[in-house]
């Protein structure tokens, strides 16, 4: 089981930020009084799911289930018909805004430079970064194999 931190570039802050969103919601808590409030943390969600059910659980192995919850979901979408387009991610008025004050012409966020943070996100996953599909390896190592 891989050893799971909280990642320190924005894709991988997004990654790991990801995934304790998908513990949270696996454990039932709210999110917006625990993750939204950074009130979750992976040593929280592993001692409350011990107390819960009784099997003992570190904050590695939590994360290394929300990865396997979050792939799973992956690998279910497009079989039921669920595509993304990420130039959706973010408003129009986000994707155009640019930044007068400071003199600067350029929007803060564009389709194309949106697209490449998807696919960095989707390969730090181990997902295909057009389609993101999880690939075979993060298949294998998640042991999701008979899932596919």
């Amino acid at each position: 089981m891989p050893n799971q931190t909280f990642p320190t570039s924005a894709q991988r802050l997004s990654v790991g930020t990801r995934m304790i969103y998908t513990v949270s919601d696996s454990l039932g808590l709210c999110a917006f009084t625990t993750t939204a409030s950074y009130g979750a943390t992976p040593e929280r969600c592993a001692r409350l799911f011990s107390a819960l059910t009784g099997i003992p659980m570190e904050a590695d192995q939590i994360m290394w289930a929300g990865q396997r919850i979050l792939t799973l979901e992956r690998l279910i979408n497009p079989k039921l018909g669920w595509r993304e387009d990420p130039s959706s991610y973010a408003p129009w008025w986000l994707m155009n805004e640019r930044q007068e004050a400071l003199d600067i012409d350029d929007p803060i966020l564009d389709v194309e430079k949106m697209r490449s943070m998807v696919k960095e996100y989707y390969t730090l996953h181990g997902w295909d970064k057009e389609t993101g599909v999880p690939g075979e390896s993060i298949i294998k190592e998640l042991r999701l194999s008979d899932s596919v």
